[in-house]
């Protein structure tokens, strides 16, 4: 093996080394001292390369899911059901929640309001 090659392998275990930590492609490639495109090349055309990286990947995923909550893995393998909700129903009225938690009626514009009492210090009174 060649100094060329020997080097080479050093920078793909450094790859499959960083895979176990934080699968992320680009920063493993970074961390060998490699670009993302070289990463690229050795994934498509090194085959035991390529399965040692996968092999590292699913290794992550493994070691962490072992460790995270259930209701973690439910939002991240499934977001549909168990994601957290991005949606905003802008057509409530606070202030008509609020009063109706209270028991009151909330009062609506254009209520008849004649037959009330004015209030003591009011410009009504």
């Amino acid at each position: 093996m060649t100094e060329a090659q020997k080097r080479r392998e050093l920078r793909k275990q450094a790859v499959i080394d960083y895979m176990k930590i934080l699968p992320v492609k680009k920063y493993a490639a970074a961390n060998a001292g490699v670009t993302r495109e070289t990463l690229d090349n050795w994934l498509e055309n090194d085959p035991d390369f390529l399965t040692r990286f996968q092999e590292a990947e699913a290794k992550f995923f493994s070691d962490k899911t072992k460790r995270a909550r259930p209701e973690f893995l439910l939002e991240r393998l499934d977001r549909e059901t168990f994601g957290d909700k991005k949606e905003l129903d802008v057509n409530v009225n606070p202030v008509d929640t609020l009063l109706k938690e209270f028991g009151i009626e909330p009062i609506r514009s254009g209520d008849d309001r004649k037959g009330d009492e004015p209030v003591s210090g009011s410009l009504e009174s």
